[in-house]
């Protein structure tokens, strides 16, 4: 927020002069947007696209490991390597870990298109 200020001293002269004001104490995570759901297309040729692709169909309803989400994928012929869909999953925001190192599953935070 700009703000103007025109001050006049006891002598009469004037002095003029803008300030930039900032919100003080509030978290930048309050302030920032909610990004717009892209629609993903038919071919994926990235993880993340693909990951966004089972969202939408409604896979993550329910927890799924990384062994079905491979298989769900393999319906789509989409064939990624484990460490880079790992990395996806592990990066989705739409998606929490739940589970132990080496049994780790995933579950939708809400729902597709909220």
């Amino acid at each position: 927020m700009k703000v103007t200020l025109t001050i006049e001293d006891d002598s009469g002269r004037t002095y003029h002069g803008e300030v930039a004001l900032g919100l003080q104490g509030v978290s930048k995570k309050i302030l920032r947007k909610k990004p717009k759901p892209q629609r993903v297309s038919a071919d994926p040729k990235k993880p993340t696209q693909a990951l966004k692709h089972l969202h939408e169909k409604g896979i993550f309803k329910t927890e799924r490991n990384l062994g079905e989400v491979e298989s769900e994928l393999g319906k789509m012929d989409c064939n990624f390597p484990k460490a880079s869909l790992a990395k996806a999953l592990e990066r989705a925001d739409f998606l929490t870990r739940r589970g132990t190192r080496g049994n780790y599953r995933w579950i939708q935070r809400y729902k597709p298109g909220a």
